[in-house]
């Protein structure tokens, strides 16, 4: 047999919203956002853009978040590269294995 004593994955996400202020066109902004594993086994995290119309002028790095171990935490950034005139809004879908909390809207 064989097992893990480890208590399951509990993530928490700080900001649950980022406004990045006015971008000017052909510039980059980009605002921190802090994924907690206040668990004990690895957390995963995988990443997608969502909305009605999600600005193709939004990304994440790094682009991979590597797993984040029981009780630690790792920073992404949000970024946003204005190609265009007008609002960039999107949003930053988590999907995690964290078994309460399995998807994360920011």
């Amino acid at each position: 047999m064989q097992g893990n004593s480890a208590t399951p994955p509990r993530a928490t996400v700080t900001p649950m919203m980022v406004n990045l202020g006015d971008v000017r066109l052909g510039t980059t902004v980009s605002r921190p956002i802090t994924i907690n594993n206040e668990g004990g086994a690895p957390l995963t995290v995988r990443t997608t853009w969502g909305g009605t119309r999600p600005s193709t002028d939004l990304s994440i790095a790094p682009q991979a978040i590597p797993n984040i171990a029981g009780g630690t935490f790792s920073e992404i950034q949000v970024v946003a590269t204005a190609t265009a005139e007008g609002p960039i809004t999107g949003l930053l879908v988590l999907n995690l294995n964290d078994p309460a909390r399995p998807n994360i809207t920011i």
